[in-house]
């Protein structure tokens, strides 16, 4: 079991929800007086600013915690809304096959061959130092293209099997929907 990168993972997500209760200072507060700090182990540093200041005079130790923040929210919503598109191809590839299945894999292997960095610094360069909607957009769908292969193989076994075959017969009267919903949401 991979111990480490879960601690590090635990240790995140409890700096970031306890955010306000564990930073020593406000992240957004400036103190001139106290400006480039350098850390504790340096010369000059002292405890009360552990990671030293910026040249804002705002406490670098509170900056990362509160940053943290941030970056969590940034990753889940890259990574859900990533499934999400991922999920909907494969299963809409899985379910009507043939010539739609073989349009969207090819747009699947068509966002496989574009580098994921140049994709990511040509959004840097474009968006500018914030991260938008339509950001956080663009980054979901460079995750969405991992998904959608697995998911059209899982449903075609699942919905056109022999072992299903009643369950084909009774979706001839139902919506789509619902067979797709019945076959690949996963049952307590």
């Amino acid at each position: 079991m991979p111990w480490i990168p879960i601690c590090i993972i635990a240790i995140m997500v409890s700096m970031a929800l306890f955010a306000p209760l564990l930073a020593p200072y406000s992240p957004i507060d400036q103190t001139l007086r106290d400006k480039l700090i350098p850390p504790f182990w340096v010369d000059g540093g002292g405890i009360d600013h552990v990671l030293g200041t910026d040249a804002f005079g705002r406490d670098m130790l509170s900056r990362l915690i509160y940053g943290a923040r941030v970056s969590l929210i940034v990753a889940a919503l890259a990574l859900t809304a990533g499934g999400g598109i991922g999920l909907l191809i494969g299963i809409v590839a899985g379910y009507f096959g043939g010539a739609v299945d073989n349009g969207l894999m090819r747009l699947v292997d068509a966002a496989f061959t574009f580098p994921a960095i140049l994709f990511a610094l040509l959004l840097a360069v474009t968006m500018g130092q914030g991260l938008s909607t339509f950001g956080r957009m663009c980054v979901s769908m460079m995750r969405a293209e991992e998904h959608p292969r697995t998911l059209a193989s899982a449903t075609k076994s699942r919905c056109f099997n022999d072992s299903t075959s009643p369950r084909i017969t009774r979706a001839k009267l139902a919506h789509s929907n619902r067979l797709i919903a019945r076959t690949n949401v996963p049952r307590p």
